[in-house]
């Protein structure tokens, strides 16, 4: 009995203890069940209070996560000896730009090409009134506005020189050394003929509106036209793709706003449409991607590739802002410390140069590279290492690393 006694307290012991673990476990999976309820919870309200409040935190966010530009610093003092600073003679104007890499000056009597010594390379007399220049890969298109000269030139000097039997109105160049001429006739108010590389007629065209720019593609065997007229007693522009193998138009857009004076293509077939009050970016099928109107005066710009750079003047003081655009219709901001005196696209960044500051900005209006100035400059070239700036009658050169 006793043991059969002993068996049976056994038994109970060991049933309340297997009961006392079965609701250990009961409670444990209800307080696990309650954890994650409350955790669920807890998620939910950080997803609403960081909804409502994205504004303020996202942008430190996005800065943080967002690629850093590395922005090199130059010292901005010109070089002395070795042949610079460059002295210039008395001119009505002098420009410069380069030329396979050589710092080029155009003034109101010749174009004088030099070497990085600062020593003449080859100096050209040139009979243009008003010259108006685009720098090609390796040579220089010059055509005199309202006249009837253009001509090309390389290193080695003259490439060739044209006339027109009536005056120019608008001229552009392409990078292999293509010319498209634009000329007013009795018969047409513009008419469009492209040049190939040795001066040879290649393309015609008109279409009865008058033309106010031209814009090579990146294969350059097309280019787009913008052309404006009245309609409806408001100046409208529309654009017209051109192929210089075909004899109508590839596409054309509709009325845009306005008068749509620059354009500019886009490495996917994009374009840019610089309006005096909008801003367009379109499809290669001619439809607008967006507009972007103007909330202030626009005094700056260059379309080249995948951004547009748009200068506009502050509200108050001498701070402007400098507007660079691409996919997006919302642009990337800097604002300047004093005026831009000159603005280019330069391999998709754009340089600027304010009379303290040279610099270049990345899509995202980030400083990449830049120099303080020592004096104000009114121009300014660029080659692989060095910056080369306008002066009152002379040149300086300064080591850019960029």
């Amino acid at each position: 009995m006793a043991d059969r006694k002993d068996r049976d307290m056994d038994y109970e012991a060991h049933k309340n203890k297997y009961h006392d673990i079965r609701e250990e476990r009961r409670l444990a999976k209800k307080k696990a069940k309650r954890k994650r309820v409350l955790s669920v919870i807890a998620v939910v309200i950080i997803v609403v209070i960081g909804f409502a409040t994205k504004e303020y935190w996202m942008p430190q966010v996005a800065e943080f996560f967002e690629d850093k530009t590395e922005t090199i610093i130059n010292d901005g003092t010109p070089e002395k000896g070795n042949g610079f600073p460059i002295s210039l003679s008395q001119s009505v104007y002098n420009y410069v730009t380069s030329v396979k890499g050589m710092p080029t000056v155009i003034s109101d009597t010749h174009i004088t090409m030099y070497n990085d010594k600062g020593g003449v390379h080859k100096k050209i007399q040139h009979m243009f009134a008003n010259p108006v220049y685009y720098t090609m890969e390796d040579k220089l298109f010059i055509y005199d506005l309202d006249g009837q000269r253009f001509a090309v030139y390389d290193k080695k000097g003259e490439v060739y020189n044209n006339k027109t039997e009536t005056p120019i109105v608008v001229a552009a160049a392409s990078q292999d050394g293509k010319v498209a001429i634009v000329t007013q006739t009795d018969k047409h108010m513009s008419f469009l003929t492209i040049y190939d590389e040795g001066g040879e007629e290649i393309f015609k065209w008109s279409g009865g509106q008058r033309i106010v720019n031209v814009s090579f593609n990146d294969n350059e065997d097309g280019c787009i036209i913008s052309t404006f007229s009245a309609s409806g007693g408001k100046i409208v522009s529309r654009l017209y793709g051109l192929e210089f193998d075909k004899t109508t138009e590839t596409f054309k857009t509709s009325e845009l706003e306005g008068l749509v004076y620059k354009s500019g293509y886009c490495s996917n077939g994009d374009m840019w449409l610089l309006g005096d009050s909008i801003l367009y970016r379109v499809a290669s099928d001619g439809s607008v991607l967006y507009t972007y109107k103007y909330d202030r005066e626009l005094v700056a710009y260059e379309l080249s590739g995948e951004i547009a750079v748009l200068v506009f003047d502050s509200v108050t003081g001498e701070k402007q802002e400098i507007r660079i655009f691409g996919k997006s219709k919302e642009p990337s901001v800097y604002k300047t410390e004093t005026n831009v005196i000159k603005l280019e696209i330069i391999d998709n960044s754009a340089v600027f140069m304010t009379k303290k500051l040279f610099a270049f900005l990345d899509e995202n209006a980030k400083i990449k590279a830049s120099a303080e100035l020592e004096k104000e400059y009114s121009d300014f070239a660029v080659t692989e290492e060095e910056a080369y700036f306008m002066g009152y009658n002379e040149i300086d050169k300064i080591g850019f690393e960029r």
